[in-house]
């Protein structure tokens, strides 16, 4: 009887850590505080495998196969637009450092707040490094009804960022922008 009351003692106990794992990843409350000036996205050039940008009109996707080397390019349209293809320099014809370190202009108070400031949907940003086991990176794009300021949203946090809405949107031009440099 003592055995039988230690293990409903113990399973409760098990379940109630458990539940309360899954109640706190289901709902975070911690929000990283961000300063103005740090770097919230951060890999080092060589080190990025892969880079898709993602809109309504069109997937940018950059990948390489191994750190350094230059980048298969390819660009669809939803348009209906061809195709587009080409080689790029390691470092994107000098975007990379743009899509690789993102700062942080100031932290804004809630997802919610980037959505109504920023009200533009500009697209999803995917970076991959090397790292096999590791997760990407994926960032959420808005900007400003102007699209000059941009904010970043991902996990929990929302900020506005210091690089400006064109470099993601000059993307649309494809291999033009990385043959162009």
């Amino acid at each position: 009887m003592r055995y039988l009351a230690v293990v409903c003692a113990f399973a409760a106990g098990l379940a109630c850590g458990v539940l309360g794992t899954v109640i706190v990843a289901r709902h975070p409350t911690d929000v990283a505080s961000v300063e103005p000036g740090s770097e919230v996205i951060s890999i080092l050039e060589e080190e990025v495998m892969s880079v898709a940008f993602r809109t309504d009109k069109m997937t940018f996707t950059a990948q390489r196969s191994k750190p350094g080397a230059s980048f298969a390019v390819q660009i669809t349209y939803a348009n209906r637009r061809p195709v587009q293809q080409c080689q790029a320099s390691s470092d994107l014809a000098g975007q990379l450092a743009v899509y690789s370190t993102i700062k942080a202009k100031r932290q804004l108070a809630s997802q919610q707040q980037a959505e109504r400031d920023f009200p533009v949907q500009l697209g999803t940003l995917e970076l991959l490094d090397r790292m096999k086991d590791e997760p990407s990176t994926v960032i959420r794009l808005r900007a400003s009804s102007d699209r000059k300021a941009l904010a970043a949203l991902y996990e929990n946090v929302a900020v506005e960022v210091t690089s400006p809405g064109s470099a993601f949107t000059s993307l649309e031009d494809g291999c033009h922008l990385l043959s162009g440099r």
